[in-house]
């Protein structure tokens, strides 16, 4: 029973360990704030897209459609 009770709580440990791992990626929008959104390989047709989306993300937290910090970093 004991043994029962030991396997029970690691699967659950394992799961819940799994559950929480983050599957996005955080930027950092033009107005300082932390968004966790999704990585740009991500259902995204071409690079194009996925910077529209961005800009739209930026758009919507902080008011303003240009590129996120570390987004506009990078070029």
């Amino acid at each position: 029973m004991k043994k029962l009770f030991l396997m029970s709580a690691f699967a659950l440990m394992a799961f819940a360990a799994n559950a929480t791992e983050p599957v996005g990626s955080v930027v950092t929008t033009s107005c300082g704030k932390r968004v966790m959104t999704v990585p740009s390989d991500h259902g995204f047709l071409n690079k194009n897209d996925y910077y529209n989306y961005m800009r739209e993300l930026n758009e919507a937290e902080c008011g303003t459609y240009e590129m996120p910090k570390e987004i506009a970093d990078r070029f």
